[in-house]
């Protein structure tokens, strides 16, 4: 308060404080009610307790107005400072305060204003090729990047490049061949990829499924179509016209829903469903076109030594690919006369292990005229591993195909079916043919000195 009171505090008796201010005077009045204490029984007369009591809100009084900032008094004094103590630059930063000292203005930088202006702005600016082609907008939607660097302008330092792009490749690796043929002779051989299932019902006679990648839809021939023994019912879907499956366009109008049966590798029996389109005059049964492998995601393994498998997706399940080739006889011929040389081709005719060091006669398969004798060229036929299995020169029937074959390696080798063997000639064009009675005499003569130096 300032001033000393004019009498001891009732509650504690200290002349340091006044009765309001002591920290006791709470518990000193519920004490007073507690014991009924009238103000007669006070330890001060009533005339000093009421000028005690007057003095104490005067004092209280002028302690609160002193609380109060005087607004014109404080304006005046402002003025007076500005006026006394005018601005050195325009640098100094702005700060009131009143005669008090009570109240202080300053000016605080914003914070965020600042971190705005020290952000880094971007160096490198693209600009949209509306000519860009689907292939680079595939590009640039895969990889986040354009395909040709001059659509970046680069106006600062170098950006990183994109994190998913692809990496920039430092050297240029070669890969070897794992089946290794004479000049001329990579595709010598090579068919279709097919496989042996059965369409309609496991009943109905096999078939070659042949797998087009080329074909974006199945198509099924109509003649084979009409000739299952229960067809489906022809529904209607989209008309497209298809060339060269027959000797000019063909126009389809409805398709089918056919189950299709395989046996796989382990010798489990599958089913799957093929949505064929009916052409008229097609030349073959069946093609399996893109979206049957798409609706199975079937995808081809190729190995020089084990064979071609199909698979079909990550169900496990495999079945055992091969190149097509022509069976019937009209075929061969028209083979033999268009083809000549590829005419004359042998193939396996089975799956057969030769072991390490040993030689097997395997059965073949070919164009053979009846039971006319064939003779086979001697050739080798390559592995995946650069080695090579053994093939001599061999005389035999046509009634009864079959060729020595022997493996020269440290390992265990595979023959698989359709793989080349090698090319033969008939034994009547192929050895000398005595002219007369003379020329024979002599070929008999140098036979038997060749057969006593055996």
């Amino acid at each position: 308060m300032g001033r000393l009171p004019p009498s001891p505090c009732r509650a504690c008796g200290s002349d340091r404080h006044w009765d309001k201010e002591c920290p006791k005077f709470s518990i000193y009045l519920e004490r007073r009610k507690t014991a009924n204490l009238t103000e007669a029984g006070s330890d001060r007369a009533l005339d000093e307790e009421t000028v005690y009591t007057k003095a104490f809100d005067v004092l209280m009084a002028e302690y609160l107005s002193a609380a109060y900032i005087d607004l014109a008094k404080l304006e005046s004094d402002i003025q007076k400072e500005r006026n006394t103590f005018p601005q050195s630059s325009s640098q100094s930063a702005p700060e009131t305060r009143n005669v008090h000292g009570r109240t202080r203005i300053e000016e605080v930088p914003d914070v965020d204003e600042d971190a705005a202006h020290e952000k880094l702005k971007a160096s490198v600016f693209l600009i949209e090729d509306a000519s860009l082609s689907e292939a680079e907008l595939r590009y640039e939607a895969l990889y986040g990047d354009t395909l040709s660097s001059d659509r970046v302008i680069n106006t600062g330092e170098e950006q990183d490049k994109a994190p998913n792009a692809p990496p920039t490749p430092q050297a240029t690796i070669k890969l070897q061949k794992r089946r290794v043929r004479a000049e001329g002779q990579s595709a010598f051989g090579e068919s279709v990829l097919s496989t042996i299932g059965h369409i309609g019902s496991r009943t109905n006679a096999p078939v070659d499924l042949r797998i087009d990648s080329c074909a974006n839809i199945t198509l099924i021939s109509e003649t084979y179509y009409r000739a299952l023994p229960s067809p489906p019912r022809i529904k209607q879907g989209r008309r497209a016209e298809l060339w060269q499956l027959t000797n000019a366009s063909a126009a389809i109008t409805g398709f089918v829903t056919l189950p299709i049966f395989m046996t796989t590798s382990e010798g489990d029996s599958i089913e799957t469903e093929a949505e064929a389109y009916v052409v008229p005059g097609m030349a073959v049964p069946i093609l399996l076109g893109e979206d049957y492998q798409q609706n199975y995601e079937l995808g081809v393994s190729r190995n020089v030594e084990l064979g071609t498998t199909i698979h079909f997706g990550n169900t496990g399940y495999t079945v055992p690919a091969q190149g097509l080739h022509q069976r019937n006889k009209a075929r061969r011929q028209r083979q033999k006369e268009k083809f000549g040389k590829d005419a004359r081709t042998i193939r396996a005719a089975a799956d057969y292990r030769i072991s390490a060091h040993a030689t097997k006669t395997i059965g073949i398969d070919g164009y053979f005229e009846g039971d006319a004798e064939y003779v086979l060229d001697k050739s080798l036929i390559a592995n995946a591993d650069e080695s090579f299995f053994a093939v001599p020169n061999v005389l035999f029937s046509g009634a009864n195909p079959g060729v020595p074959v022997s493996n020269p390696t440290d390992h265990p080798r595979m023959v698989r079916k359709g793989e080349v063997i090698g090319t033969i000639t008939r034994a009547d064009e192929y050895f000398d043919v005595p002219r007369d009675l003379k020329r024979l005499e002599d070929m008999l003569n140098d036979t038997a000195r060749i057969a006593t130096i055996i």
